[in-house]
């Protein structure tokens, strides 16, 4: 300020304070002296490291404790982790044995369906040596029948007499068939060996040979039919056994065309009951003509012996020698001649005498 009382031109403010300046100077202290507990704290740290420990005894416990949780941290992962490989690697365990045992199942599978298709191999090589054996005893039975051809008489002319008295039987002169007189059987067949083919008509599963080698039905109606068809006179003989149980046997005449006729055996286990003749031109059994029971122990015999003549349209019933019928056909057609009998029965022979 001038001495005249006024401010000079430059003039921009009042005046700097002391007390400002002060404060200035204070603050600066105070940094300073900061600066130097923190110079110096630090050079303690370094010099004296066991002075911290003192200070601050709870830091080494504070690291040692974080350092045991990350620890535990991780070994709590580790051991997660491994439960979870060894869970996998038991799943992939399971996994396999379960492929195992489908495997095996289905080797099992495999097995059975070959050993199915063995034994049905088996089963038809067996059937098929069945009947090649059933072809070479056809061929014996052939060579057989050949020689019983050359036999000179028939069962026939057995003595009667004494046959009666075997059967505990006496039936009258009058009921008596005489044996037949005919020199030569066009057949007379004991079927020793089997069957021959040359000689007989018949199916392979209707017959079969027993213990004691005779022929035995074998089907529920088993039938036998002579090769020939133009037999009209003759006399047809036939040995034969019936089954324990209730059975029907039959003796045919089957004709191509015209009349034929069946005789029918009725036996009840035991014994003969019943012979029936029958005659028709569709079938053997078409036309019932005749009936006549059958009593008496002639008649109950194990072995039954059926003779059958026909000659000029008139048939005669013969059984265990004892005449039982009587009937004359208005025609009677060429055919051939059989048997047909059930199930069990044997047969014994089968004779043909022409007449």
């Amino acid at each position: 300020m001038h001495d005249d009382g006024e401010l000079p031109e430059n003039w921009q403010g009042k005046p700097k304070d002391a007390g400002a300046n002060r404060s200035t100077a204070l603050l600066w202290l105070i940094v300073g002296l900061l600066l130097l507990i923190v110079a110096s704290g630090t050079l303690l740290g370094i010099v004296r490291p066991d002075l911290y420990a003192r200070l601050f005894p709870n830091i080494a416990a504070t690291q040692t404790s974080a350092a045991l949780q990350l620890a535990q941290t991780q070994q709590a992962f580790a051991s997660t982790a491994q439960a979870d490989a060894q869970r996998a690697t038991q799943s992939a365990l399971d996994l396999q044995g379960t492929q195992t045992g489908l495997i095996a199942t289905q080797n099992a599978f495999d097995q059975a369906g070959t050993q199915a298709a063995l034994a049905a191999n088996a089963a038809r090589t067996a059937t098929v040596q069945a009947i090649a054996a059933q072809a070479t005893s056809d061929t014996l039975a052939l060579a057989g029948t050949q020689a019983a051809l050359e036999l000179a008489s028939t069962q026939a002319a057995l003595d009667t007499q004494g046959t009666l008295a075997a059967l505990a039987a006496t039936p009258t002169a009058a009921a008596l068939i005489p044996p037949t007189t005919t020199p030569v059987a066009l057949i007379a067949d004991s079927f020793v060996g089997g069957l021959n083919a040359t000689l007989w008509n018949f199916r392979l599963q209707d017959w079969t040979q027993n213990a004691a080698g005779r022929l035995l039905a074998f089907a529920a109606r088993s039938r036998l039919l002579t090769q020939r068809s133009d037999f009209v006179a003759y006399t047809l003989e036939a040995t034969l056994e019936p089954p324990a149980a209730a059975s029907d046997s039959y003796l045919l005449h089957l004709a191509s065309s015209g009349a034929s006729w069946a005789l029918r055996l009725r036996w009840d286990g035991r014994a003969l009951t019943e012979a029936a003749l029958f005659s028709g031109s569709v079938s053997p059994l078409e036309t019932l003509r005749a009936t006549a029971a059958l009593t008496g122990a002639n008649f109950a015999a194990p072995t039954v012996f059926v003779e059958v003549q026909v000659s000029a349209g008139q048939i005669v019933v013969a059984v265990n020698y004892t005449r039982v019928l009587t009937f004359t056909l208005d025609a009677l057609a060429p055919g051939a001649l059989g048997v047909d009998l059930a199930a069990g029965s044997v047969l014994n022979r089968i004779g043909i005498v022409p007449g």
